[in-house]
Protein backbone atom coordinates (compact mmCIF):
# COMPACT_ATOMS: atom_id res chain seq x y z
CA UNK A 1 0.00 0.00 0.00
CA UNK A 2 1.15 3.62 -0.39
CA UNK A 3 3.07 5.24 2.46
CA UNK A 4 1.06 6.75 5.31
CA UNK A 5 0.84 10.53 5.11
CA UNK A 6 1.83 12.69 8.07
CA UNK A 7 1.23 16.28 9.00
CA UNK A 8 4.17 18.63 8.28
CA UNK A 9 6.25 19.44 11.37
CA UNK A 10 9.13 21.78 11.99
CA UNK A 11 12.57 20.42 12.95
CA UNK A 12 12.71 18.80 16.38
CA UNK A 13 12.75 15.51 18.29
CA UNK A 14 9.13 14.64 17.47
CA UNK A 15 9.78 15.20 13.77
CA UNK A 16 12.90 13.01 13.97
CA UNK A 17 10.90 10.25 15.64
CA UNK A 18 8.13 10.31 13.04
CA UNK A 19 10.69 10.41 10.21
CA UNK A 20 12.31 7.26 11.64
CA UNK A 21 8.96 5.48 11.95
CA UNK A 22 7.99 6.36 8.39
CA UNK A 23 11.39 5.25 7.05
CA UNK A 24 11.11 1.92 8.86
CA UNK A 25 7.60 1.58 7.44
CA UNK A 26 9.07 2.18 3.98
CA UNK A 27 11.82 -0.46 4.24
CA UNK A 28 9.27 -2.88 5.70
CA UNK A 29 7.37 -2.66 2.42
CA UNK A 30 4.60 -0.22 3.39
CA UNK A 31 2.47 -2.81 5.26
CA UNK A 32 -1.11 -1.76 5.89
CA UNK A 33 -2.26 -0.88 9.39
CA UNK A 34 -4.32 -4.07 9.48
CA UNK A 35 -1.25 -6.11 8.50
CA UNK A 36 0.71 -4.48 11.32
CA UNK A 37 -2.13 -5.19 13.73
CA UNK A 38 -2.03 -8.87 12.76
CA UNK A 39 1.77 -8.95 13.06
CA UNK A 40 1.62 -7.59 16.61
CA UNK A 41 -1.08 -10.14 17.40
CA UNK A 42 -2.57 -11.18 20.70
CA UNK A 43 -5.31 -9.57 22.73
CA UNK A 44 -3.02 -6.59 23.34
CA UNK A 45 -2.79 -5.67 19.66
CA UNK A 46 -3.80 -2.02 19.10
CA UNK A 47 -6.59 -1.18 16.70
CA UNK A 48 -5.65 -0.37 13.12
CA UNK A 49 -7.04 3.14 13.74
CA UNK A 50 -4.59 3.64 16.62
CA UNK A 51 -1.70 2.49 14.42
CA UNK A 52 -2.82 4.89 11.67
CA UNK A 53 -2.92 7.79 14.14
CA UNK A 54 0.60 7.00 15.34
CA UNK A 55 1.91 7.74 11.84
CA UNK A 56 -0.35 10.59 10.77
CA UNK A 57 -1.49 12.89 13.60
CA UNK A 58 1.73 14.68 14.52
CA UNK A 59 1.26 13.74 18.21
CA UNK A 60 3.70 11.70 20.26
CA UNK A 61 2.35 8.11 20.27
CA UNK A 62 2.57 6.11 23.48
CA UNK A 63 5.57 3.83 23.92
CA UNK A 64 3.19 0.95 24.63
CA UNK A 65 2.08 1.34 21.01
CA UNK A 66 5.44 2.27 19.46
CA UNK A 67 7.45 -0.64 20.95
CA UNK A 68 5.42 -3.53 19.45
CA UNK A 69 4.95 -1.53 16.24
CA UNK A 70 8.71 -1.16 15.77
CA UNK A 71 9.25 -4.86 16.43
CA UNK A 72 6.62 -5.81 13.83
CA UNK A 73 8.13 -3.52 11.16
CA UNK A 74 11.68 -4.66 11.97
CA UNK A 75 10.67 -8.28 11.40
CA UNK A 76 9.17 -7.41 8.03
CA UNK A 77 12.34 -5.47 7.07
CA UNK A 78 14.62 -8.32 8.27
CA UNK A 79 16.33 -5.97 10.71
CA UNK A 80 17.53 -6.65 14.23
CA UNK A 81 14.45 -6.10 16.40
CA UNK A 82 16.31 -5.18 19.58
CA UNK A 83 18.57 -2.72 17.78
CA UNK A 84 15.63 -1.04 16.10
CA UNK A 85 13.69 -0.84 19.36
CA UNK A 86 16.65 0.79 21.13
CA UNK A 87 17.18 3.24 18.28
CA UNK A 88 13.55 4.32 18.17
CA UNK A 89 13.29 4.36 21.96
CA UNK A 90 16.10 6.91 22.13
CA UNK A 91 14.25 9.15 19.66
CA UNK A 92 10.98 8.64 21.55
CA UNK A 93 12.68 9.58 24.84
CA UNK A 94 14.03 12.81 23.36
CA UNK A 95 10.57 13.71 22.05
CA UNK A 96 9.01 12.94 25.45
CA UNK A 97 11.59 15.10 27.24
CA UNK A 98 10.92 18.00 24.90
CA UNK A 99 7.64 18.50 26.76
CA UNK A 100 6.28 22.01 26.83
CA UNK A 101 8.90 23.21 24.37
CA UNK A 102 7.06 21.48 21.52
CA UNK A 103 5.10 23.53 19.04
CA UNK A 104 3.18 20.38 18.14
CA UNK A 105 0.15 19.26 20.18
CA UNK A 106 1.02 18.15 23.71
CA UNK A 107 2.21 14.53 23.81
CA UNK A 108 -0.07 11.88 25.21
CA UNK A 109 2.31 9.86 27.36
CA UNK A 110 -0.03 8.91 30.17
CA UNK A 111 0.84 5.22 29.88
CA UNK A 112 3.97 3.54 31.19
CA UNK A 113 7.26 5.14 30.24
CA UNK A 114 10.37 3.07 29.59
CA UNK A 115 12.56 2.83 32.66
CA UNK A 116 14.64 5.91 33.34
CA UNK A 117 12.45 8.28 31.32
CA UNK A 118 10.72 11.28 32.83
CA UNK A 119 7.12 12.14 32.04
CA UNK A 120 6.54 15.75 31.05
CA UNK A 121 2.80 15.23 30.81
CA UNK A 122 0.66 17.95 32.28
CA UNK A 123 -0.67 17.56 35.81
CA UNK A 124 -4.24 17.60 34.47
CA UNK A 125 -5.89 16.18 31.38
CA UNK A 126 -8.93 17.42 29.46
CA UNK A 127 -12.05 15.54 30.55
CA UNK A 128 -12.59 14.52 26.93
CA UNK A 129 -9.47 12.33 27.12
CA UNK A 130 -10.60 10.57 30.29
CA UNK A 131 -14.15 10.14 28.99
CA UNK A 132 -12.81 8.40 25.90
CA UNK A 133 -10.72 6.08 28.09
CA UNK A 134 -13.80 5.22 30.14
CA UNK A 135 -15.90 4.67 27.02
CA UNK A 136 -13.29 2.31 25.56
CA UNK A 137 -13.32 0.25 28.75
CA UNK A 138 -17.13 0.13 28.91
CA UNK A 139 -17.35 -0.98 25.29
CA UNK A 140 -14.65 -3.64 25.75
CA UNK A 141 -16.20 -5.05 28.92
CA UNK A 142 -19.67 -5.04 27.36
CA UNK A 143 -18.37 -6.87 24.31
CA UNK A 144 -16.49 -9.35 26.54
CA UNK A 145 -13.24 -8.35 24.85
CA UNK A 146 -11.71 -6.91 27.99
CA UNK A 147 -9.34 -9.77 28.79
CA UNK A 148 -5.77 -8.38 29.01
CA UNK A 149 -6.92 -4.92 27.97
CA UNK A 150 -8.97 -4.03 31.04
CA UNK A 151 -9.77 -7.17 33.03
CA UNK A 152 -7.95 -10.36 34.00
CA UNK A 153 -10.27 -13.31 34.83
CA UNK A 154 -9.79 -15.11 38.16
CA UNK A 155 -11.05 -18.57 37.04
CA UNK A 156 -13.66 -18.43 39.83
CA UNK A 157 -17.00 -17.64 38.22
CA UNK A 158 -18.71 -16.04 41.20
CA UNK A 159 -15.68 -13.87 41.99
CA UNK A 160 -15.50 -12.73 38.37
CA UNK A 161 -19.21 -11.89 38.47
CA UNK A 162 -18.65 -9.69 41.55
CA UNK A 163 -15.38 -7.99 40.58
CA UNK A 164 -15.35 -8.30 36.82
CA UNK A 165 -11.80 -9.71 37.07
CA UNK A 166 -8.65 -7.85 38.11
CA UNK A 167 -8.63 -4.32 36.71
CA UNK A 168 -5.71 -2.24 35.47
CA UNK A 169 -4.04 -0.29 38.26
CA UNK A 170 -5.59 -2.39 41.03
CA UNK A 171 -3.82 -3.42 44.22
CA UNK A 172 -5.47 -6.55 45.63
CA UNK A 173 -4.68 -8.01 49.05
CA UNK A 174 -5.57 -11.66 49.79
CA UNK A 175 -5.43 -12.52 53.50
CA UNK A 176 -5.79 -15.68 55.51
CA UNK A 177 -4.52 -17.66 58.46
CA UNK A 178 -1.22 -19.56 58.13
CA UNK A 179 -1.65 -22.74 56.05
CA UNK A 180 -5.09 -21.66 54.85
CA UNK A 181 -4.10 -21.87 51.18
CA UNK A 182 -3.14 -18.26 50.34
CA UNK A 183 -0.19 -19.30 48.20
CA UNK A 184 -2.31 -21.84 46.32
CA UNK A 185 -4.96 -19.18 45.70
CA UNK A 186 -2.39 -16.74 44.33
CA UNK A 187 -0.96 -19.47 42.11
CA UNK A 188 -4.45 -20.21 40.85
CA UNK A 189 -4.89 -16.56 39.86
CA UNK A 190 -1.49 -16.78 38.19
CA UNK A 191 -2.46 -19.90 36.23
CA UNK A 192 -5.82 -18.46 35.25
CA UNK A 193 -4.10 -15.50 33.59
CA UNK A 194 -1.17 -17.33 31.98
CA UNK A 195 -2.61 -20.76 31.19
CA UNK A 196 -6.14 -19.83 30.14
CA UNK A 197 -5.47 -16.42 28.58
CA UNK A 198 -1.74 -16.40 27.78
CA UNK A 199 -1.15 -13.23 29.79
CA UNK A 200 2.41 -12.73 31.12
CA UNK A 201 2.57 -12.94 34.92
CA UNK A 202 5.29 -12.62 37.57
CA UNK A 203 5.12 -14.59 40.82
CA UNK A 204 7.44 -13.39 43.58
CA UNK A 205 7.78 -15.23 46.88
CA UNK A 206 10.01 -15.22 49.90
CA UNK A 207 8.03 -18.02 51.51
CA UNK A 208 9.07 -20.94 49.23
CA UNK A 209 11.76 -21.92 46.79
CA UNK A 210 11.19 -22.29 43.07
CA UNK A 211 10.98 -26.10 43.23
CA UNK A 212 8.11 -25.94 45.73
CA UNK A 213 6.24 -23.43 43.56
CA UNK A 214 6.74 -25.58 40.46
CA UNK A 215 5.45 -28.66 42.30
CA UNK A 216 2.27 -26.80 43.23
CA UNK A 217 1.78 -25.54 39.69
CA UNK A 218 2.16 -29.07 38.33
CA UNK A 219 -0.21 -30.52 40.93
CA UNK A 220 -2.88 -27.95 40.08
CA UNK A 221 -2.41 -28.40 36.34
CA UNK A 222 -2.31 -32.21 36.28
CA UNK A 223 -4.67 -32.75 39.26
CA UNK A 224 -2.18 -35.23 40.65
CA UNK A 225 -2.13 -34.86 44.46
CA UNK A 226 0.85 -32.83 45.64
CA UNK A 227 1.80 -35.60 48.07
CA UNK A 228 2.05 -38.07 45.20
CA UNK A 229 4.31 -35.73 43.22
CA UNK A 230 6.58 -35.17 46.21
CA UNK A 231 6.81 -38.88 47.09
CA UNK A 232 6.85 -40.25 43.55
CA UNK A 233 3.91 -42.56 44.34
CA UNK A 234 2.26 -42.24 40.94
CA UNK A 235 0.58 -44.80 38.71
CA UNK A 236 0.89 -45.05 34.93
CA UNK A 237 -2.05 -42.70 34.41
CA UNK A 238 -0.42 -40.08 36.63
CA UNK A 239 2.86 -40.32 34.72
CA UNK A 240 1.01 -40.01 31.43
CA UNK A 241 -0.78 -36.88 32.55
CA UNK A 242 2.43 -35.41 33.95
CA UNK A 243 4.28 -36.01 30.69
CA UNK A 244 1.46 -34.39 28.73
CA UNK A 245 0.95 -31.36 30.97
CA UNK A 246 4.58 -30.49 31.79
CA UNK A 247 5.16 -29.43 28.21
CA UNK A 248 2.16 -27.09 28.40
CA UNK A 249 3.22 -25.63 31.74
CA UNK A 250 6.73 -24.93 30.47
CA UNK A 251 5.23 -22.78 27.72
CA UNK A 252 3.12 -20.62 30.03
CA UNK A 253 4.29 -16.97 30.26
CA UNK A 254 4.93 -17.24 34.01
CA UNK A 255 8.06 -15.68 35.53
CA UNK A 256 9.15 -16.89 38.98
CA UNK A 257 11.30 -14.98 41.45
CA UNK A 258 12.44 -16.37 44.82
CA UNK A 259 14.92 -13.78 46.14
CA UNK A 260 16.46 -14.45 49.56
CA UNK A 261 15.30 -11.07 50.83
CA UNK A 262 12.96 -8.36 49.69
CA UNK A 263 14.25 -5.24 47.94
CA UNK A 264 11.61 -2.89 46.57
CA UNK A 265 13.89 -1.30 43.98
CA UNK A 266 14.94 -4.68 42.62
CA UNK A 267 11.32 -5.82 42.42
CA UNK A 268 10.20 -2.65 40.63
CA UNK A 269 13.16 -2.80 38.25
CA UNK A 270 12.60 -6.43 37.28
CA UNK A 271 8.83 -6.00 36.91
CA UNK A 272 9.39 -2.89 34.75
CA UNK A 273 11.74 -4.89 32.54
CA UNK A 274 9.11 -7.60 32.06
CA UNK A 275 6.50 -4.96 31.26
CA UNK A 276 8.72 -3.56 28.51
CA UNK A 277 9.97 -6.86 27.13
CA UNK A 278 7.08 -9.28 27.72
CA UNK A 279 4.00 -7.13 28.30
CA UNK A 280 3.60 -8.18 31.94
CA UNK A 281 -0.04 -7.89 33.08
CA UNK A 282 -0.19 -9.41 36.57
CA UNK A 283 2.29 -9.22 39.47
CA UNK A 284 1.71 -11.55 42.44
CA UNK A 285 3.70 -11.28 45.68
CA UNK A 286 3.70 -13.81 48.52
CA UNK A 287 3.67 -12.24 51.08
CA UNK A 288 3.34 -8.81 52.71
CA UNK A 289 4.99 -10.04 55.93
CA UNK A 290 8.06 -11.13 53.96
CA UNK A 291 8.31 -7.65 52.44
CA UNK A 292 7.84 -5.94 55.81
CA UNK A 293 10.50 -8.05 57.52
CA UNK A 294 13.38 -7.26 55.15
CA UNK A 295 14.92 -4.65 52.89
CA UNK A 296 15.22 -0.89 53.17
CA UNK A 297 11.49 -0.51 53.93
CA UNK A 298 11.44 -3.05 56.78
CA UNK A 299 8.56 -2.52 59.16
CA UNK A 300 6.74 -0.02 56.98
CA UNK A 301 3.76 -1.84 55.45
CA UNK A 302 2.00 1.41 54.55
CA UNK A 303 4.92 2.69 52.44
CA UNK A 304 5.31 -0.70 50.72
CA UNK A 305 1.63 -0.95 49.82
CA UNK A 306 1.42 2.63 48.60
CA UNK A 307 4.50 2.11 46.45
CA UNK A 308 2.97 -1.03 44.91
CA UNK A 309 -0.33 0.76 44.35
CA UNK A 310 1.44 3.63 42.59
CA UNK A 311 3.40 1.16 40.47
CA UNK A 312 0.20 -0.66 39.46
CA UNK A 313 -1.46 2.58 38.44
CA UNK A 314 1.55 3.92 36.55
CA UNK A 315 2.21 0.72 34.62
CA UNK A 316 -1.46 -0.24 34.19
CA UNK A 317 -1.05 -3.73 35.60
CA UNK A 318 -2.74 -5.59 38.46
CA UNK A 319 -0.78 -6.36 41.64
CA UNK A 320 -1.92 -9.05 44.11
CA UNK A 321 -0.28 -9.40 47.53
CA UNK A 322 -0.96 -12.09 50.14
CA UNK A 323 -1.04 -11.14 53.83
CA UNK A 324 -1.27 -13.01 57.13
CA UNK A 325 -4.49 -12.66 59.09
CA UNK A 326 -5.88 -14.02 62.34
CA UNK A 327 -9.03 -15.98 62.99
CA UNK A 328 -12.16 -14.40 61.54
CA UNK A 329 -14.43 -15.63 64.33
CA UNK A 330 -16.34 -12.75 65.91
CA UNK A 331 -14.30 -10.01 64.20
CA UNK A 332 -14.71 -7.64 61.31
CA UNK A 333 -12.79 -8.98 58.28
CA UNK A 334 -10.50 -5.94 58.18
CA UNK A 335 -9.62 -6.29 61.89
CA UNK A 336 -7.96 -9.68 61.46
CA UNK A 337 -5.11 -8.43 59.26
CA UNK A 338 -1.73 -7.80 60.86
CA UNK A 339 -1.42 -4.52 58.94
CA UNK A 340 -5.15 -3.87 58.65
CA UNK A 341 -5.08 -0.05 58.62
CA UNK A 342 -2.43 0.14 55.90
CA UNK A 343 -4.21 -2.50 53.81
CA UNK A 344 -7.58 -0.78 54.11
CA UNK A 345 -6.08 2.54 53.02
CA UNK A 346 -4.05 1.36 50.03
CA UNK A 347 -5.83 -1.67 48.56
CA UNK A 348 -8.60 -1.50 45.96
CA UNK A 349 -9.84 -5.01 46.77
CA UNK A 350 -9.35 -6.94 50.02
CA UNK A 351 -10.23 -10.64 50.14
CA UNK A 352 -10.13 -12.80 53.27
CA UNK A 353 -9.73 -16.54 52.69
CA UNK A 354 -11.71 -18.31 55.42
CA UNK A 355 -11.29 -22.10 55.40
CA UNK A 356 -14.35 -23.44 57.19
CA UNK A 357 -12.66 -26.70 58.14
CA UNK A 358 -9.26 -25.33 59.14
CA UNK A 359 -8.32 -26.81 62.50
CA UNK A 360 -11.54 -28.86 62.60
CA UNK A 361 -11.02 -32.22 60.84
CA UNK A 362 -14.57 -33.35 61.63
CA UNK A 363 -16.18 -30.15 60.35
CA UNK A 364 -19.35 -30.68 58.28
CA UNK A 365 -17.94 -28.04 55.91
CA UNK A 366 -14.85 -30.03 54.97
CA UNK A 367 -13.56 -29.00 51.55
CA UNK A 368 -15.36 -25.64 51.60
CA UNK A 369 -14.04 -22.11 51.98
CA UNK A 370 -15.36 -18.55 51.89
CA UNK A 371 -13.71 -15.75 49.98
CA UNK A 372 -14.89 -12.75 51.98
CA UNK A 373 -14.58 -9.65 49.80
CA UNK A 374 -14.20 -7.16 52.64
CA UNK A 375 -13.40 -4.18 50.42
CA UNK A 376 -14.27 -3.46 46.81
CA UNK A 377 -13.44 0.12 45.94
CA UNK A 378 -15.65 0.20 42.86
CA UNK A 379 -18.44 -2.20 43.67
CA UNK A 380 -20.31 -4.23 46.30
CA UNK A 381 -18.81 -6.62 48.81
CA UNK A 382 -19.95 -10.20 49.28
CA UNK A 383 -18.92 -13.64 50.46
CA UNK A 384 -18.07 -16.12 47.70
CA UNK A 385 -18.32 -19.83 48.46
CA UNK A 386 -15.70 -22.03 46.82
CA UNK A 387 -14.63 -25.65 47.04
CA UNK A 388 -11.01 -26.16 48.02
CA UNK A 389 -8.99 -29.19 46.97
CA UNK A 390 -5.69 -28.29 48.60
CA UNK A 391 -4.25 -31.75 47.92
CA UNK A 392 -4.38 -30.62 44.27
CA UNK A 393 -3.52 -26.98 45.13
CA UNK A 394 -6.81 -25.78 43.63
CA UNK A 395 -9.92 -23.80 44.43
CA UNK A 396 -12.97 -24.29 42.23
CA UNK A 397 -16.34 -22.63 41.81
CA UNK A 398 -18.91 -24.22 44.10
CA UNK A 399 -21.48 -26.04 41.98
CA UNK A 400 -25.02 -24.66 42.36
CA UNK A 401 -27.41 -26.46 44.65
CA UNK A 402 -29.33 -27.88 41.70
CA UNK A 403 -26.21 -29.02 39.83
CA UNK A 404 -26.94 -32.65 40.64
CA UNK A 405 -30.67 -33.40 40.34
CA UNK A 406 -31.92 -35.95 42.86
CA UNK A 407 -32.49 -39.47 41.66
CA UNK A 408 -33.60 -42.63 43.42
CA UNK A 409 -30.60 -44.33 45.04
CA UNK A 410 -31.14 -47.91 43.93
CA UNK A 411 -28.62 -50.60 44.93
CA UNK A 412 -27.49 -50.63 41.31
CA UNK A 413 -26.62 -46.91 41.32
CA UNK A 414 -24.97 -47.11 44.75
CA UNK A 415 -22.70 -49.92 43.55
CA UNK A 416 -21.87 -47.97 40.38
CA UNK A 417 -21.11 -44.84 42.40
CA UNK A 418 -18.66 -46.76 44.58
CA UNK A 419 -16.98 -48.26 41.51
CA UNK A 420 -16.42 -44.82 39.98
CA UNK A 421 -15.25 -43.11 43.17
CA UNK A 422 -11.71 -44.48 43.17
CA UNK A 423 -10.79 -43.57 39.59
CA UNK A 424 -12.43 -40.14 39.78
CA UNK A 425 -10.69 -39.43 43.08
CA UNK A 426 -7.39 -40.11 41.33
CA UNK A 427 -8.29 -37.39 38.83
CA UNK A 428 -9.06 -34.90 41.57
CA UNK A 429 -12.84 -35.16 41.17
CA UNK A 430 -14.48 -35.60 44.55
CA UNK A 431 -18.02 -34.44 43.83
CA UNK A 432 -20.15 -36.31 41.29
CA UNK A 433 -23.40 -38.16 40.99
CA UNK A 434 -24.76 -40.98 38.88
CA UNK A 435 -28.27 -41.05 37.52
CA UNK A 436 -30.23 -43.08 35.02
CA UNK A 437 -30.42 -41.61 31.55
CA UNK A 438 -33.71 -40.34 30.23
CA UNK A 439 -35.15 -39.53 26.83
CA UNK A 440 -32.65 -36.69 26.38
CA UNK A 441 -29.64 -39.03 26.75
CA UNK A 442 -28.62 -41.86 24.48
CA UNK A 443 -26.75 -43.69 27.27
CA UNK A 444 -28.17 -45.75 30.11
CA UNK A 445 -26.13 -43.98 32.83
CA UNK A 446 -25.24 -40.30 33.13
CA UNK A 447 -22.28 -39.35 35.34
CA UNK A 448 -22.45 -35.67 36.28
CA UNK A 449 -19.36 -33.77 37.52
CA UNK A 450 -18.94 -30.06 38.36
CA UNK A 451 -18.32 -27.90 35.25
CA UNK A 452 -14.82 -26.94 36.45
CA UNK A 453 -13.87 -30.64 36.64
CA UNK A 454 -14.90 -31.76 33.17
CA UNK A 455 -11.42 -30.95 31.83
CA UNK A 456 -10.01 -33.66 34.13
CA UNK A 457 -11.90 -36.27 32.12
CA UNK A 458 -8.98 -36.51 29.71
CA UNK A 459 -8.23 -39.28 27.25
CA UNK A 460 -5.26 -40.25 29.46
CA UNK A 461 -7.52 -41.48 32.26
CA UNK A 462 -10.30 -43.04 30.16
CA UNK A 463 -8.59 -46.47 29.74
CA UNK A 464 -8.39 -46.88 33.53
CA UNK A 465 -12.00 -45.83 33.88
CA UNK A 466 -13.16 -48.25 31.19
CA UNK A 467 -11.11 -51.06 32.73
CA UNK A 468 -12.69 -50.53 36.13
CA UNK A 469 -16.17 -50.43 34.64
CA UNK A 470 -15.55 -53.66 32.74
CA UNK A 471 -14.17 -55.36 35.85
CA UNK A 472 -17.41 -54.50 37.63
CA UNK A 473 -19.52 -55.92 34.83
CA UNK A 474 -20.55 -52.69 33.08
CA UNK A 475 -20.58 -51.92 29.38
CA UNK A 476 -18.61 -48.70 28.78
CA UNK A 477 -20.88 -47.77 25.90
CA UNK A 478 -23.70 -47.29 28.41
CA UNK A 479 -22.08 -44.23 30.01
CA UNK A 480 -22.16 -40.52 29.31
CA UNK A 481 -19.99 -38.05 31.28
CA UNK A 482 -21.27 -34.48 31.39
CA UNK A 483 -20.55 -31.28 33.35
Amino acid sequence: MPGLKRVPLGPGPLSDLLDALHHLHLVAGHPSTRDLQRDIGGRDAPSHAAIHKAFTTGRLPTWRLVGPLVQAMARRANRDEQAEVERIRLLWTKAAHQGEGLTEPQADISVALPQGEISTNKFSRPILDTLLDALNEIEAVGARKATSAFRIPTELDDLDALLGGWAQGYLIVVGGRPSSGKTNLLLQFCRAASADHRLPTMFVTGEMNSREIQMRLLSAQTRIPLLHLRSGRMNDDDWGRLAHEIGLVSDYPIHLATPPEFEMEQLISDASRLIREKGLKLLLIDSLQWMVEGGALAGNAEVILRRLKRFAETEKISVIVSAHAGSHAGQSPMDVFTSGAAIEQAADVVILLDRLDQGEPESPYAGEANLIVAKNRNGPTATIEVACALHNCRFVTMPPENAFPPTEETPELIQLHNSLATILERCGIHTFCVRLGDASHERKYVVMVPPDDTQAMTSAMMPDLEKQLLENGYDTDEFSFIG
